[in-house]
């Protein structure tokens, strides 16, 4: 749901309380939501509605505003009362297998030089004369790292992929061609998280995923959703899914953001896997 400036719903508020007071069959009150879910409830409370009353959702504050006849407001009253279950949570674990290269280049000097009465040894070798020792090494590493979130159903949390992108390049005009941002744009310690929303359906749970961009402008850190990137993956309860699998269409793109450096500078791609678990609420008391 569209959230709403909170100039915007200064505004809104404001002319909702007036016209409450030019019509006296209609009244203006603020509802909160508490635990109800709030998508639920701000489109049934739509519904409700009388033909000229009026319904403001404020997601951002978790409240309905509502300017209507009394008995819409019994009936919104009623309805969040009715709706304060508590919702069900998701634990998803996630596992980042990290692969990536790495070099060793170096130079060594040893052996045994005599001049004289007087003998020069380096680096223990006692080998007559100077010998030069040259390391040219290069391998693959692995590592896996483990994090859990907890989320509300239907809610939402962010996921760190790395804090420097060594794609900046690349994504950076990506963005300029798909129009989510200008050429002309600064940034700087551009980093990568994922936006994770699950929704329970049944015993599987849907995931959408949501890349988001953190940049440093101006000394101030921001943050971009590329909500055009956003794709959904499906998996039953308890069930681990690889995002190896992505649609082709957003493929290419992920393969240049789920990317990182690892301690020693080193690029390093990420192979990342979700368990999501659904977790039931506690009991409410009687």
């Amino acid at each position: 749901m569209r959230r709403i400036s909170i100039a915007a719903l200064l505004t809104l508020l404001f002319c909702a309380a007036a016209h409450a007071q030019q019509d006296p069959n209609k009244k203006f009150e603020v509802y909160p939501v508490g635990i109800a879910d709030f998508d639920l409830v701000a489109e049934t409370a739509k519904q409700m509605a009388s033909p000229d009353g009026k319904i403001i959702a404020d997601a951002a504050g978790r409240r309905i505003i509502v300017v209507d006849k009394p008995e819409v407001h019994e009936q919104i009253q009623k309805l969040i009362k009715a709706l304060q279950i508590p919702q069900q949570n998701v634990r998803i674990r996630v596992r980042f297998d990290e692969h990536g290269s790495s070099r060793r280049e170096s130079l060594g000097v040893g052996g045994t030089l005599k001049s004289g009465n007087v003998t020069v040894t380096t680096t223990g070798d006692p080998r007559p004369g100077i010998h030069v020792n040259a390391i040219d090494q290069s391998g693959h590493t692995s590592s896996m790292t483990q994090q859990e979130l907890l989320v509300i159903n239907n809610g939402s949390a962010s996921l760190d992929v790395t804090t420097e992108v060594p794609y900046y390049e690349w994504i950076f005009n990506y963005g300029v061609i798909k129009g989510f941002w200008t050429s002309g744009t600064q940034w700087k310690l551009v980093g990568a998280r994922l936006r994770v929303k699950p929704t329970i359906v049944g015993n599987n749970i849907r995931i959408k995923l949501t890349p988001e961009l953190s940049r440093l402008v101006d000394a101030e850190t921001a943050s971009v959703a590329l909500e055009k990137l956003s794709t959904e993956v499906i998996a039953g309860n308890g069930q681990e899914i690889s995002l190896g699998g992505l649609p082709a269409d957003v493929q290419e793109f992920y393969s240049k953001f789920l990317v990182g450096y690892d301690e020693g500078g080193h690029a390093r791609s990420l192979n990342i896997y979700l368990t999501p678990t659904i977790e039931e609420p506690p009991q409410m008391p009687r």
